[in-house]
């Protein structure tokens, strides 16, 4: 049997995502379809235990009188084998190739002339072991009357009958499951391409916000605007490096963080108070990069007025595995009707967090005292998830960012 199953429903879009994933063009590993795997080998011990109580039992009592023969064994085996091998033949070759192919005559053709075969040669059995065997003639009925034949044939065709009933519920079970793998499969990569978009977005998005920070001190300040231009290189060097992983180390993100910071401080100067609390009881935990920043980006868009003295409180701990990310800013008048409102980051933020954290982070976000406060918890006992791991998160993803954006600023 192949290892793989085809996945021709995906479009051109799809399999170049496949590829670029590392997965063999067009083609899905079965080693991905365990569950459906492992199912069909249970049924098939299953309907062989079946079929085997039924011959021991038949056998068993065709023993006349208690005296014990081997050959009273024999023609019950010889009809379990046969009911096996209709099973099998159905599984196989019947259902998928006949029934499926919508061959229905051909289907019940085969199965009427795999019943009669069936009968002649539990009789041949039943001539071969001679007299030996004969209790068998009684229990399972060889005399010559109609009613008795009938009977025979009547068992055959019900056992048939069931064999092809129960091999097409498992096969529409199998295609069913199949189905919505590469359903979720197709979702997941549009989700993974949306995500991978949405990464290349980070480094844009994160330049233009200081550029336009930067531009507002050069006729201010042109030697600070230089100063900042030369930490802008440096930081936007380490940004585009760790942008390009699946995740960092948590005292790189907050390294990245601080520097960013750093940047805004030389653009505001007095007007703005920064603090910066770091706790970290394992700073080699990995975090998926930039996470953090949309935060600070919007408490500094939102938070900092260039007349007014503002604060900005940033506290980041990692303790027991968890990462916490704790922001606070004053809400100043400028941004009391646009503070409502999230810009791509936080929205990133927001995607980005269901497809690597499912069911791993909370985030709070309200207002209090003349305060905007943001605060975000994240699972780091694992690292982000991966591509096979999202396969179960990647329907939820897109039908929650507007609630989470009401929440974030409602």
């Amino acid at each position: 049997m192949s290892d793989s199953i085809s996945i021709e429903k995906l479009n051109a879009t799809d399999t170049s995502i496949v590829s670029s994933l590392g997965m063999p063009l067009g083609r899905i590993p079965k080693s991905l379809l365990k569950e459906n795997s492992i199912s069909e080998k249970w049924i098939r011990v299953m309907m062989g235990i079946f079929f085997l109580s039924i011959g021991l039992v038949a056998a068993a009592s065709t023993i006349d009188k208690g005296e014990y023969s081997w050959k009273a064994y024999v023609v019950p085996m010889v009809v379990t084998v046969n009911f096996l091998c209709g099973f099998f033949l159905n599984q196989r070759i019947l259902v998928p190739r006949f029934y499926f192919a919508r061959r229905i005559k051909l289907f019940v053709f085969f199965n009427f002339l795999f019943t009669i075969a069936s009968i002649l040669i539990r009789d041949i059995a039943i001539y071969l072991m001679g007299t030996g065997a004969g209790c068998v003639y009684e229990v399972l009925g060889t005399g010559r009357s109609f009613l008795t034949i009938l009977s025979i044939f009547g068992i055959f065709i019900v056992v048939t009958g069931i064999n092809c009933v129960f091999n097409v519920m498992v096969r529409l079970e199998g295609i069913r499951m199949q189905e919505s793998y590469i359903r979720k499969l197709q979702e997941n990569f549009m989700l993974q391409a949306d995500l991978t978009f949405l990464k290349q977005q980070l480094s844009p998005h994160f330049l233009f916000n200081t550029l336009n920070n930067i531009t507002a001190l050069v006729d201010i300040d042109p030697k600070l605007a230089q100063k900042s231009m030369v930490r802008l290189s440096s930081l936007l060097r380490q940004v585009l490096q760790e942008t390009q992983k699946r995740s960092v180390a948590i005292e790189t993100e907050v390294d990245i963080l601080q520097k960013y910071c750093e940047l805004e401080k030389l653009r505001f100067g007095s007007n703005v108070e920064f603090s910066f609390d770091v706790r970290l009881e394992h700073p080699e935990k990995n975090v998926s990069p930039l996470l953090m920043m949309p935060l600070v980006e919007n408490a500094i868009k939102y938070g900092v007025h260039p007349s007014q003295k503002s604060r900005i409180a940033i506290s980041i701990s990692e303790k027991e595995d968890v990462l916490h990310c704790h922001v606070e800013n004053t809400i100043v008048p400028k941004a009391s009707s646009t503070h409502v409102k999230s810009g791509i980051g936080l929205a990133n933020l927001q995607r980005r967090l269901e497809v690597c954290y499912p069911n791993r982070y909370q985030y709070l976000a309200k207002k209090e005292n003349g305060v905007y406060i943001a605060d975000l918890q994240i699972s780091v006992k694992d690292t982000p998830l991966s591509f096979a791991q999202t396969m179960d998160h990647a329907e939820r993803v897109f039908n929650s960012v507007d609630g989470f954006e009401k929440a974030v600023h409602g």
